[in-house]
This record gives C-alpha cells, structure tokens and sequence, in this order.
C-alpha cells in the first residue's frame, strides 16, 4: 500500500535484500509502530535464506488495521527489526494517512431581525449564529452534526444542534442557530461558544469568544464621566433633557456667535477596523452653520438648517483615535435655535486586554509548570483551572501551576487566563499535557550469568515508553540481545537503558552481565526453560524456549476447563528459540501454555487482559 485509508485492515509486503557478501540464514523480521493509530494484527515473519546480494518478499507477510479515528495527511512511521541467531538489523518507512478533515472553520452573527445590524451580540437580541464547517480531507464527512453550547448566564440557545449531512471533500457547509441575548446582559460582558462537530467517530472542538454589547455613550448617566469628554472653543456643550433621540439626556452645543464654534471631543482606541455612528440633530442657517464631525482632525461629514434626529456612521480603522464635533457659526446672521445636538454614539469595538504567551505546553508528571503570559491594557486578571491543581498565584501573568492528582491521572488540564479593563475582557486558553513517567526495568533472559556460547535478551518495560537507548552500543530498541561480542569477551560488563517517552521525560536502569567459559558440568546451564513475555498481555506475546540439546516439543494452549484454544505440533528447538503470537480474539482470562517434551511437561500461566 502506498497510503493509509482510515479504518482499512491492510497487508504489508516487506521485501528484504542481503547487502553483505555472505549468505544470510534462519532470518525473522519484526514491524512495528509507535503510532496510535496503528494496530499491528500480524507483526512477525520468517524470511528463506539469502545469498549474498539475494533480495525476498513475502506477500502480505504482515497486517496491521488503521483506526478510523486517524488525521487526514499525517506521517505514520513503521519500525523494521531483522533478526538472526548472529545479527540484527534495524531500518523504518513511513506511510502517509488518508481520511475525512472535519474542520469547524467559522462563527458569525447576523443581528438582521430585530437587532442593530452591528453582527454583535446586544442585550435583549435574538440573533442567527451561523457556523461554516469543512471539510479539508481526502474522504467525504457524513452525516455531520454540530452541537452549540455556552456556560454564559446571558445567552440562551434556542435551537442547539444542526446537521449538514454528507460534506464531500474541499467543500463546506453554513449551519445556523438561533440565540437570544438576556436584556440583563452587561456591556461588554465575555461570552465563550463552544462548538462540537461530529461526523462518524471523528469529533472537531473549537471555542469562540465574543463579546455581549455596544459600547455607548448615550449621557444616561447624566454625566460627562462616562468616557473622558472634553469641551471648549467659545462655549461648552451642556446636558439636555429635552426631547433626547433616546433615553432621557442627549448634549447640546454652548452659545455661541458669529465666527466662533463649541467643540466636543474624546480619545478613544478602536480595537479592530470598525465603525463609530452617532445621532444628531440640528436648527442652524442652512448651508453655513455647520455641525462638523472629525476623525483625527480630518473632516468626515457635516450638517446644516432644520435636521431631525438622523443616523450618521463612518468607518475607524484599529488604533488611537481623536473623536471631534464641532458646531462652527459664519460671519454674520442666525436661523433657528442656532444649536445641535448629540445622542447614542455606538464606538467601535473597544481594545480590550491583549493575552501572549498562552499556549499548549507538555510536563512531567510531578513536575509544577512555569506560565509565561504577557498581559497588555488590562486592570485586573485572573487564572483558572478545570482540574484540581493550584496556582501559585492566581492574579498575575506568570504563576506557576502545580497539577493536582486528578489532572496527573486524565493527563491533561485547561488552564484559562482571563483579563478585563473598563471595555471588556479577554481570554485565553491553554492545554496543559501531563506525560507519564516511563517505566525503566530491565528484564534478563535467560540470566545474569551465562556461559561463553550463550546469548542474554535484555527486554524493556514498554509503559509510557516512546524511545530507548541501550549502552553500550546505542541500540535504540526495547529488547536486545548480548553474546561475547558484545560484551567485549569473557567477564563482566555493565549495560546501561534509558527509557525517555514523548515529553522527553526518562528514566535508567542497569544490570552486571558475566560470560564465564564453561568446560565441566557443574558449569552446564539450565537444560530446558521458557518464558512469556508481556505477561500479562492483550493477545500480543512471545515465548522464549532455551533447550540445551536438539529436541521436537508441542507447544499447546488451553483454558482454566482444560479446552485446547491452540496448538503446534513438531517444532524443533535446539538452543534459544523465540516464537510470536497473536491471540487478538481469545477473551480475556487465564490461560495455561504447556511444553510437551519427551521428558515430560512444562507449564507455564498466561494472562489475556484488555
């Protein structure tokens, strides 16, 4: 196969060539993957002698399944072990996977019906939340479903789930909810959507902030406190409640003359490309005295003579901005009230807090992690955690969280930053793993203390595994096997493993090997022996036999009723002998393997545990 299709049970055909000048005998190869997608159903095979140069495959000689959880378009690495009574060969390939892309792409609000067109939230709105979902793979979606959700207190979600059938690859599709705003809702109150899509088992998370409010100065407050007005020019503007566009209180301009003008004016920081829009009214001389509205001292719009209340918005791109009105009176003469008036200026989005640093990071288990978050325009914050671990200090930027014992055991915590000021807040979130300590423990076959011509395997605990590393030698694998070679010769020598997992977090372990030379009988090792390994396992073992002399065993397994589940007649041992099994589909229990020889019956317990 050339690619990984999710779900597929596949067969590998591995082809093996003899670079080396002499003839290669009684050779086994191993395939194996770290990936969690990968299930290896059939990991071993015995491939016919090579001559030098000779190149073999063995059809469909492994198997493995892909999970139907797999990523579209990620990397899958496949180790490669070969193995002879005299050498072993290491080499990998890599596959790449092919599956749906389920993608939640996007969220808008349309406050078309009933709402001020600003696509915010608004206190006492009911709103269309439209959501785009995608898919970015190789396979189509089906019968996707999206799920909506918010822990606010100020939304409500009347209708909370959507479907969009069959999404086929490279298109997308527009799922719609609808939700109402409470009229209690603070400005600018935070609110998180949370998103679920599930199309098979495949499941897409995503969480949208947003915003609850406009930010406006409507002077209900009958005060110029709100917001940091200024005044000035020949008169100052004045509070009024006469006849307001809304509310109770609007302003309106000072008295003033010929060639003078009031002035009206506040710094403001648009947090994003948007837009200001206000409310004005106007009794002027027609076409020359002017209500002006700046931005940054550049003239936007103006208006004269007998003007009712009417809506004025113009566009304000991000940043510091200078928000000026101004009412300018000519040389000579007057018409009307010789006044304007103001009310229900909508700002732009404000600048609420700026969060860095937040992001995913990996610990070890019992380790504390250092947060390093850098927090702009912001009054106060706060840390929080959906686990049980604590803060060092919870109200600044960079505390140090310790994981408490359930966030040890799930692996993983949310930790959230929140930071406010007087336009809002901000949040961010992160995902804190927590790896779990690799297992280093050497397991030593057939003993410490062999004779000359002898091999040991040295095996590794595989829990929370990821990489290892035995020395000397530097072998990268997590069973080894040592022979004099190796070892230098006669004697003692100590070999060393380290065991790191994928956070980088290790653990060592070592042992004292000796080859003694053997030449009388009180020398001679054990005649027979057997060993399981893992055990307990989840059908995946292999038996290690040593028979000092050449002999043909039967090799059987039965339950605890004495049912026979398996057997294998003939099998020729004569020195170590190692042989791999698959029992995938034996329910989990105890089980007895025995060793028919003709000098008896060897028995040993097996344990199936998933």
């Amino acid at each position: 196969t050339t690619g990984l299709d999710f779900g597929d049970s596949l067969h590998l055909s591995l082809g093996v060539k003899n670079i080396g000048d002499l003839a290669a005998s009684n050779l086994r190869a191993r395939v194996t993957s770290p990936s969690a997608y990968i299930t290896m159903t059939d990991t071993s095979e015995v491939y016919p002698d090579l001559a030098a140069g000779q190149a073999e495959v063995v059809p469909n000689g492994f198997a493995f399944r892909v999970s139907d959880t797999i990523p579209d378009n990620i990397t899958v690495r496949f180790n490669v072990t070969a193995r002879n009574p005299d050498s072993s060969w290491n080499s990998h390939f890599s596959l790449t996977s092919r599956a749906p892309g389920l993608k939640i792409q996007s969220l808008a609000i349309y406050d078309t019906s009933g709402g001020n067109h600003n696509h915010r939230f608004d206190p006492g709105e009911t709103d269309d939340v439209a959501v785009t979902v995608s898919n970015t793979g190789e396979f189509p979606c089906p019968a996707v479903s999206v799920l909506l959700s918010s822990d606010s207190p100020f939304l409500t979600i009347l209708s909370d789930s959507a479907f969009a059938g069959t999404i086929n690859p490279s298109q997308q599709a527009v799922l719609h909810y609808t939700v109402h705003v409470s009229n209690s809702a603070p400005t600018s109150a935070g609110v998180d959507l949370n998103l679920s899509a599930t199309s098979g088992k495949y499941k897409r998370h995503a969480v949208f902030h947003e915003i609850i409010g406009m930010l406006v100065e409507d002077w209900e407050t009958d005060t110029f406190l709100k917001f940091p007005w200024s005044s000035g020019g020949g008169a100052v503007w004045y509070l009024s409640n006469v006849n307001p566009f809304e509310g109770t209180w609007c302003v309106k301009s000072g008295t003033i003359y010929d060639s003078q003008n009031t002035q009206l004016w506040v710094p403001y920081y648009s947090g994003a490309e948007d837009s200001i829009s206000f409310y004005y009214k106007t009794s002027t001389e027609l076409g020359y005295d002017f209500l002006k509205f700046y931005v940054d001292n550049v003239l936007q719009g103006q208006w004269s003579g007998e003007t009712p209340w009417s809506r004025a918005a113009f566009d304000v791109p991000a940043g510091n901005h200078i928000f000026k009105w101004i009412y300018q009176k000519d040389l000579a003469e007057s018409q009307g009230q010789d006044r304007v008036w103001l009310d229900f200026i909508v700002f732009p989005v404000p600048f609420v807090p700026v969060i860095g640093g937040v992001k995913d990071d990996t610990i070890c288990a019992g380790m504390t992690c250092s947060l390093h978050a850098t927090v702009q325009q912001y009054d106060s914050l706060r840390w929080s955690t959906n686990g049980d671990g604590s803060f060092s200090d919870p109200q600044i930027a960079s505390p140090v969280y310790t994981p408490g014992s359930e966030d040890i055991i799930k692996g993983r915590v949310k930790l959230e930053l929140s930071a406010f000021n007087q336009y809002g807040l901000n949040v961010k979130d992160m995902t804190l793993l927590i790896a779990g300590i690799p297992v280093a423990v050497i397991s030593v076959f057939p003993g410490d203390t062999v004779c000359h011509w002898q091999n040991i395997r040295l095996s590794a605990d595989t829990t929370n595994a990821y990489s290892y590393l035995w020395t000397p030698g530097d072998f990268p694998l997590d069973t080894i096997y040592i022979d004099t070679t190796l070892a230098g010769g006669l004697g003692t020598k100590l070999f060393r493993l380290k065991v790191t997992n994928y956070a980088g977090c290790y653990r060592t372990d070592s042992v004292w090997l000796t080859f003694k030379y053997c030449v009388g009988i009180q020398d001679r090792p054990m005649e027979f022996s057997v060993n399981i390994f893992p055990n307990p396992t989840k059908g995946d073992f292999t038996v290690d036999i040593f028979s000092l002399s050449m002999e043909t065993i039967v090799i059987s397994i039965e339950d605890l009723l004495q049912n026979k589940v398996f057997e294998e007649k003939n099998v020729m041992v004569s020195g170590a002998m190692r042989k791999s099994y698959n029992f995938a589909n034996l329910p989990s229990g105890i089980y007895i393997l025995k060793i028919f020889r003709n000098d008896g019956t060897v028995s040993r317990k097996l344990i199936i545990d998933r």
